[in-house]
C-alpha cells in the first residue's frame, strides 16, 4: 500500500497524526507548556510571518521552520551555559556546527544574511544625512528658518510700538 494512495483532505481527523491536526507540537509527546517549547512555539511562529504566513507556506517550508526553530533553541540554551560558565570545548565545536547548519538552513528557506551597504545605512547617524542633501536645497532651509525669524522679530518689533 502506498502512503499517498488517498487524497490528504480525505482522510479522516482520527487516523491522521495529532501534529497534522495541530492539536500537539511534538510527535514524541513532551511538556508543550515548557519554557523551551514555547520558545520554539515563538519562534516557529515568528518565522513563519516573516516568510509570508503559515497559510502561504508550502510543508517542506513548514518542516524548514520547525528545523530552524529546533537549532535556534538549542544555540540559545547553549548561550546561556557559555554565559553562566559551563562550557567546555567539546559544546562551542558543537555550537560551531549548529550555527553552520541553521545558517544553510537559513539559506536554503530563502532568509539571506543583509549585505554590508545596507547595514550600514541602518547604522548611520541621522546627522549624516544633512550632508548627502544637495547644497541647494540646504540653502533653501536656511532661507525658509531665516524667513520665519525674521518675521517673529518683525512682530515682536511690532508689539513693542504699538
Amino acid at each position: 500500500m502506498s502512503l499517498v494512495s488517498k487524497p490528504f483532505e480525505g482522510r479522516p481527523k482520527k487516523i491522521r497524526s495529532k501534529v497534522t491536526n495541530g492539536t500537539a507540537m511534538f510527535v514524541g509527546g513532551g511538556d508543550a507548556r515548557s519554557p523551551l517549547a514555547r520558545r520554539f512555539r515563538d519562534l516557529v511562529y515568528l518565522h513563519a510571518q516573516d516568510a509570508g504566513g503559515a497559510a502561504n507556506l508550502s510543508q517542506a517550508q513548514h518542516q524548514l521552520i520547525r528545523r530552524i526553530a529546533t537549532l535556534e533553541v538549542q544555540l540559545e540554551v547553549a548561550e546561556g551555559r557559555t554565559v553562566s560558565g559551563e562550557t567546555t570545548a567539546a559544546d562551542l565545536s558543537a555550537y560551531a556546527t549548529a550555527s553552520n547548519s541553521l545558517r544553510r538552513l537559513l539559506l536554503s528557506l530563502g532568509i539571506k544574511p543583509v549585505d554590508k551597504q545596507q547595514r550600514l545605512r541602518v547604522v548611520v547617524p541621522s546627522f549624516t544625512r544633512a550632508a548627502r542633501i544637495p547644497a541647494i536645497e540646504r540653502s533653501d532651509q536656511v532661507t525658509v528658518r531665516q524667513r520665519k525669524i525674521d518675521e517673529a522679530q518683525r512682530a515682536r518689533d511690532a508689539g513693542g510700538v504699538s
